[in-house]
């Protein structure tokens, strides 16, 4: 789990998108991630503008594991269409 936190801190930091404010964390089953934006308060930015620092805190953690929820099935399902598409089954379902 603290793998998939550093990974998602890294995406966060790497993002090229304009910050903004945000309640909560948001998990995306068609895109396959968890992600919020944060007011200019929560970030840091060096002066050459390469870094984000990213804070979670103790408020953020129900968001993210029912998150991380949201990013196992979705595992879970593309790993079965690369098992349909190598013919080991047949059908894969979306979760409910």
């Amino acid at each position: 789990m603290k793998a998939l936190v550093v990974a998602l801190l890294l995406a966060l930091a790497s993002a090229a998108a304009p910050v903004q404010a945000a309640e909560q964390w948001e998990a995306s089953f068609r895109k396959c991630d968890i992600g919020k934006s944060f007011a200019k308060d929560d970030t840091i930015v060096s002066e050459d503008g390469s870094q984000i620092f990213v804070t979670i805190t103790p408020a953020d953690i129900p968001a993210i594991e029912k998150g991380l929820k949201v990013l196992k099935q979705c595992d879970k399902f593309w790993k079965c269409v690369e098992q349909r598409e190598a013919g080991k089954v047949k059908h894969c379902y979306m979760p409910k």
